[in-house]
């Protein structure tokens, strides 16, 4: 007898009259729970050390120390810079900080450009301060303008504007909003 030769598909076929194997139904995964609501993001926010630079000393008690730590910071620009040093209760620097850059002749800043950088290091005080390219140092009507709603928003957070240092085209020129009874002094 001459046997067939059989492949492979009719080997797996069912053959006629065999018991044929009832069809598993496959079962799903789980849905993974979710919690009730919506998805929120969740968010870190910390301050990233740039750099150092060398200072004369960590503690500031004059406005023209604190015009030699800005002018060492910004190292002549050629636009106005808005710095905010930012200080502990004893007047030791904790860092510095770029808050604006603006073009020739002016620079825009908020409160919360200012303020941010102190509350994530903790601050308690703060100084302002920024650079006129022209070199006179006596402050405009805007930075008056700033320097009353910063004052007006350090006080809501709880935090005191010490200053706002205006420098020239050096070190030496420096004009303080303070010794000029522009920033009232915190009792």
């Amino acid at each position: 007898m001459k046997r067939k030769q059989q492949t492979l598909e009719s080997l797996l076929a069912p053959s006629v009259g065999a018991v044929q194997q009832p069809k598993r139904r496959e079962r799903k995964l789980p849905a993974p729970k979710a919690a009730p609501g919506f998805a929120l993001k969740v968010y870190r926010c910390q301050l990233v050390e740039e750099r150092t630079i060398s200072v004369k000393r960590l503690t500031v008690a004059t406005p023209s120390q604190c015009a030699a730590v800005v002018w060492e910071y910004i190292d002549q620009p050629d636009c106005e810079v808005f710095v905010s040093l930012m200080l502990d209760r004893a007047n030791t620097l904790l860092g510095v900080s770029t808050v604006a850059i603006g073009d020739h002749d002016q620079v825009f800043v908020s409160a919360r450009q200012v303020y941010k950088p102190v509350l994530l290091l903790n601050a308690d005080r703060v100084v302002v301060a920024h650079n006129h390219l022209n070199g006179d140092v006596r402050p405009s009507k805007a930075d008056k303008q700033v320097t009353r709603m910063l004052v007006k928003a350090g006080r809501a957070l709880g935090i005191q504007l010490c200053d706002h240092v205006i420098v020239g085209r050096t070190a030496a020129q420096s004009f303080s909003m303070l010794d000029a009874g522009l920033v009232p002094e915190e009792p």
